[in-house]
């Protein structure tokens, strides 16, 4: 929840004094109620069936009007014949979208998220995302989750 101060010695601090179970500085402890709040809204929405599964184990959320990008790490433990998690939400950046996605429960061992060749994409081997790029993606939903499905055939 602390994540955006980008402060190592800040960090170090709040994790030693939640360690501890101490009282956390004002930042941490709101940031930690920010990151409780976020994480039950995105199990709620697989709850409801907001993730809708595009293609065989790639699933999608779409955020609603004036939503942001729902964080992936929140739902891929919940999903669990998922290969590939997608949120998609209107891009900040322009006319198109700004995605997020990650490697799920059922993701080929040993691969790289990055080898599936996503445009502007960007990220670790598990998880990344297009906002690096600060330009919005005009693929819509559905044509990115299925060049995600296509990679993910390549795989094999």
């Amino acid at each position: 929840g602390i994540e955006d101060a980008r402060n190592i010695r800040f960090s170090w601090q709040s994790l030693k004094a939640l360690l501890a179970r101490e009282t956390l500085p004002r930042e941490a402890q709101e940031g930690l109620e920010k990151r409780k709040r976020d994480r039950e809204c995105a199990l709620k929405a697989v709850q409801e069936g907001c993730f809708i599964q595009a293609f065989p184990g790639v699933y999608i959320y779409q955020a609603q009007e004036g939503e942001s990008l729902m964080r992936t790490e929140y739902v891929c433990g919940a999903i669990s014949d998922a290969k590939v998690i997608l949120t998609a939400a209107k891009s900040r950046y322009g006319e198109g979208f700004d995605y997020k996605a990650r490697v799920g429960l059922d993701w080929p061992a040993g691969k790289s998220i990055q080898s599936l060749g996503l445009p502007q994409f960007g990220g670790r081997w598990n998880a990344g995302g297009t906002v690096r790029s600060l330009r919005a993606v005009n693929i819509s939903p559905k044509e990115y989750a299925k060049l995600i499905s296509d990679g993910l055939l390549a795989l094999k």
